[in-house]
């Protein structure tokens, strides 16, 4: 992907405060594949969050939010790629703590309809925790 395109796509998710590298789009993957296509981290909390990363450590590929306000989201959206089943990890600061999951895979791939994109949804929870989840329109 040209540089002037990436700015340009990031330019789009500056209101949000998204930031982090765009994967390059992924020549074919096999029969069945999940493609993704976007990541939507929303607060559900009743602080702001900041400094929200989400991380696969596998492939050094990251997207980052700066701010989202209480009951906000950013929105991320890439060239669709295949799901390749590698863990992530998912990090943030709320209320004045730093919080993380851990690393771990999201579930649910095999529910997916593979003739259809997929997006991933975390979800920033009071408790400081995150929820993942596949989501496909219609689904």
């Amino acid at each position: 992907m040209s540089t002037w395109r990436a700015l340009t796509l990031c330019a789009g998710f500056m209101a949000a405060g998204c930031a982090g590298p765009l994967p390059a789009p992924e020549p074919g993957a096999g029969p069945g594949a999940i493609r993704l296509e976007s990541l939507v981290i929303r607060n559900v909390s009743y602080s702001q969050v900041s400094e929200v990363t989400l991380r696969v450590p596998a492939t050094g590929e990251f997207v980052s939010c700066a701010n989202i306000p209480i009951h906000g989201h950013c929105r991320a959206g890439f060239p669709q790629r295949s799901y390749q089943g590698h863990e992530i990890e998912i990090s943030w600061q709320q209320d004045g703590r730093r919080e993380s999951t851990g690393a771990f895979e999201i579930e649910g791939a095999d529910r997916l309809d593979p003739r259809q994109p997929a997006s991933v949804r975390v979800l920033i929870t009071p408790a400081g925790t995150a929820v993942t989840e596949f989501v496909q329109p219609g689904r």
